[in-house]
């Protein structure tokens, strides 16, 4: 039963995180995964959230520019997802 609730708390934080992108205007590709597929066109976005602390892998070099992946999973690391949001959107 733990790891029943654990998932569903991982699948609740990720489509919170992919809602809170979405509202960023970053375009979001479904998937099944704790990670998440994105696109942005934000300058600088991945150094941007990895200099907050994101760990965010970059698939500029491997794939397409401006495509990224986000893991998810923890609040303490969705809450940091939302804050850097916030702050690249303003910037």
């Amino acid at each position: 039963m733990v790891k029943v609730n654990g998932i569903k708390k991982i699948i609740s934080e990720k489509t919170r995180v992919e809602e809170e992108l979405k509202k960023a205007g970053i375009e979001v590709f479904p998937g099944s995964t704790n990670f998440i597929l994105i696109k942005s066109k934000i300058p600088d976005f991945g150094k941007n959230l990895m200099d907050s602390g994101i760990i965010i892998k970059d698939l500029s070099e491997e794939w397409l520019n401006g495509f990224y992946r986000v893991s998810t999973g923890h609040l303490k690391k969705t809450m940091l997802y939302y804050q850097s949001l916030k702050i690249i959107n303003n910037a």
